[in-house]
């Protein structure tokens, strides 16, 4: 019935017409894998139409909390997910009790989050919201707040909790090491995306002071789906490779199809995709129990992980309600279609149709991600091969400032971003057919 996933609605069902249509239809069944997968694609095209319908009683933009995703795709129209906002802050209390079940955070902790916040972007509100539904007093600083009032706000008030992604952790920690300021924190909560070892064991180093090793605890979610599993690194151990996430079973389904079904075609009426066995690494396809008034049916992630039961040790550490709970293997992102840079997504396509400007100049391009040995900072090095020097063509420094609006390089992390103007035997290519290689990452 809801036009995400039916191409003759042109409006979203209330709950009474669902109820109705379910009153009509008693013998009517179907089975999850029967129903095509859904593309970010598609519901990003079918909410940019309802979201323009203000004739209904209800619309489908009334009461509701607007989550941007794409990660500054750089095409100028940011990619809305409209949630209902009671649903939403039930997802996130949801979430925030299991935090305290999975013993990640609870009452007494105090944390100073630096998640993003502005430009549409809501990471701040919803890590700070379902960390106080946990019982965690939280101290909004956001990505952008001026290292040294942080650092003071840190000493003043004495936070145990440190929370945000890890670029901004990195951030934080730099800053600190470089003035030498005194802070230490009990608790390293990260979102978004993996810790790597290297930053883990920095954050060890700034921030571990006299009282023992930081407790490493996460929490994952989109805009898409809100928060809905967490992480417990003193129950699941560290992994270079992958990060063992916490979700319930009750709240999420969670399907892992094969990865080669990025290239299916997944228009209405194809040929089902089959999931596959526990313990095999395929693509993330979600499907959200709590999301009812525009709901999330199979949806493609993108992101890469595997399915396991709960080991005995964990399962005794939470104790009632562990047969309910399960652990997605995360991997991160599914490197064909986009990758991540200081918490923002960027889709692989999207950089090519920007770069595609006529007055960019740029006939071939290559991203390189590497690690800074002495901090773990990620960084990102913008390779272009460009056409001469014209009245009509950039120079080099307005091109890169055209780029740092594309990845949002705001100034603390100016440093970590470079362009270089390069000739083809500079570029890295494929050994057989000598392709440029788009995205050359140096992070695994």
């Amino acid at each position: 019935m809801h036009p995400f996933y039916s191409d003759g609605q042109i409006s979203a069902p209330g709950y009474e017409e669902v109820a109705k249509a379910l009153i009509a239809a008693p013998g009517f069944s179907a089975t999850l894998e029967n129903l095509p997968i859904t593309r970010k694609e598609r519901l990003a095209e079918v909410t940019t139409k309802l979201s323009r319908n203000t004739m209904e009683a209800r619309s489908f933009r009334s009461g509701a909390i607007i989550g941007i995703t794409g990660g500054g795709s750089g095409k100028g129209d940011p990619m809305p997910f409209f949630t209902d906002a009671q649903e939403t802050r039930a997802i996130r209390a949801y979430t925030g009790h299991l935090l305290v079940k999975c013993g990640i955070a609870g009452d007494g902790d105090l944390a100073i989050v630096l998640n993003t916040t502005g430009n549409l972007y809501r990471s701040l509100s919803i890590i700070s919201e379902t960390l106080e539904h946990a019982g965690v007093s939280t101290l909004m600083a956001g990505h952008s707040m001026d290292p040294d009032r942080l650092v003071r706000t840190c000493q003043q008030l004495q936070p145990n909790v440190l929370a945000g992604a890890p670029s901004q952790l990195i951030q934080l920690a730099r800053h600190v090491s470089k003035t030498r300021a005194d802070i230490c924190f009990d608790k390293i909560i990260y979102t978004s995306e993996m810790l790597p070892v290297q930053q883990r064991m920095y954050l060890d180093q700034v921030f571990g002071g006299t009282r023992g090793p930081l407790f490493y605890g996460s929490i994952y979610g989109s805009a898409e789906a809100g928060p809905w599993a967490v992480a417990n690194h003193a129950l699941t151990g560290h992994h270079a490779e992958n990060v063992d996430l916490i979700y319930d079973k009750r709240a999420m389904i969670v399907e892992i199809v094969p990865q080669t079904s990025r290239t299916a075609n997944q228009d209405r009426g194809s040929k089902p995709v089959e999931t596959v066995p526990d313990g095999t690494a395929g693509i993330i396809v979600l499907t959200s129990l709590q999301k009812l008034r525009h709901p999330l049916v199979r949806y493609y992630t993108g992101d890469i992980g595997s399915l396991h039961d709960l080991t005995p040790e964990i399962r005794d550490s939470v104790g009632d309600g562990s047969g309910s709970l399960r652990i997605l293997r995360f991997y991160g992102r599914d490197r064909a279609e986009s990758f991540k840079w200081q918490a923002n997504f960027y889709e692989i396509t999207a950089i090519g149709e920007a770069m595609n400007a006529a007055n960019w100049g740029v006939f071939d391009w290559q991203i390189v991600l590497d690690i800074k040995k002495d901090t773990g900072e990620h960084t990102m090095e913008v390779r272009v091969i460009r056409e001469e020097q014209s009245a009509d063509v950039l120079t080099q420094s307005q091109l890169r400032s055209e780029l740092s609006a594309f990845f949002n390089v705001y100034p603390k992390v100016d440093h970590l971003f470079h362009l270089r103007s390069v000739g083809l035997e500079d570029m890295v290519r494929s050994e057989t057919a000598g392709k440029i290689i788009r995205l050359v990452d140096h992070t695994k």
